[in-house]
Order: structure tokens, then sequence, then C-alpha cells
């Protein structure tokens, strides 16, 4: 376990061979409406559980708008701004 991520691992065997996939489970706790501050937490635990040798990190729903968003769905721009922070987090 690394801070609040908790590691999986799942096998598979193949002709002999063992193929790990590993999978990090990260609970964040995240801001509501604070995208680059949600991103920036994003990237830290991607980060973390890459050098702890995980494949693949699950977040949970809405890790990037924060729960609930509500009101902030019907503000101008709010959902574009969110969609820039996404692809900005997938280039990182």
């Amino acid at each position: 376990m690394l801070g609040n991520v908790v590691f999986v691992f799942s096998g598979l065997v193949r002709g002999g061979r063992k193929n790990v996939l590993r999978i990090a489970m990260a609970q964040i706790n995240s801001t509501v409406g604070d995208l680059e501050g949600n991103v920036a937490k994003i990237r830290k635990y991607i980060a973390d559980t890459k050098r702890c040798g995980a494949d693949l990190v699950l977040f949970p729903e809405l890790a990037v708008t924060g729960y609930p968003p509500q009101d902030l769905l019907l503000e101008n721009g709010f959902v574009e701004k969110k969609q820039k922070a996404t692809r900005t987090n997938d280039q990182g």
C-alpha cells in the first residue's frame, strides 16, 4: 500500500509463462471545481504508482472535477475546462 493506493496483482498463465498485470487503485480526495489541483494530484499518484511497478492506475469517478460538481456543470466553459485539463493529463 502506498498512501491511499492499494495494489492488486492479477496473473494469467499462458504456455508455461505467467503474465502479470499490476493494478493500483488510488482513492484521492478531489476538490470540487479545482481542475488543475485535481489533475496535479492524479499526476502525482500516477508517478508514485509507476515507480512502484503499477501497469494501470484506477481513480474514482469524477476525480478531475470533484464530486459532486452540481451547479458547476451549468457554468459556461466548465465542461470545456475539464476536457482541456484531461487532454493535458493524457500527455503527461
